[in-house]
């Protein structure tokens, strides 16, 4: 939490209460997924890998933590906020500079192996 606490000691008590909190809202819809069905999609982080705000976030009582991944990099003014995230948004996405000479874009790695 906020103040140092820890309340989950490995990767599965994670994967438990975001696949609770997954379960909590599946119930809203007609044939909702069980926790067990989607906690074995998190467990060992074999076919869903949510990123750090979403592992933070979902069903987190005890931190207010952002659910997005979003932030704002290569811009003169730097805003990694909300409002940032917007308003680059507004913008096109694209920084308002561009890259120096010879520096390519970051190209993600996707790993194929499952």
């Amino acid at each position: 939490d906020s103040f140092g606490n820890i309340y989950e000691k490995s990767p599965r008590e994670m994967h438990e209460r975001i696949a609770s909190e997954i379960e909590r809202i599946e119930q809203k819809y007609p044939n909702p997924l069980p926790k067990e069905e989607v906690f074995a999609l998190l467990d060992h982080f074999r076919y869903v890998i949510p990123q750090g705000g979403p592992m933070t976030g979902i069903g987190n009582n005890f931190q207010v933590a952002s659910l997005s991944n979003c932030f704002v990099i290569g811009h003169k003014n730097p805003a990694d906020s909300y409002g940032g995230i917007f308003r680059m948004d507004e913008e096109g996405g694209a920084p308002s500079e561009p890259l120096p000479a010879g520096e390519q874009p970051f190209e993600p790695v996707v790993d194929r192996e499952m």
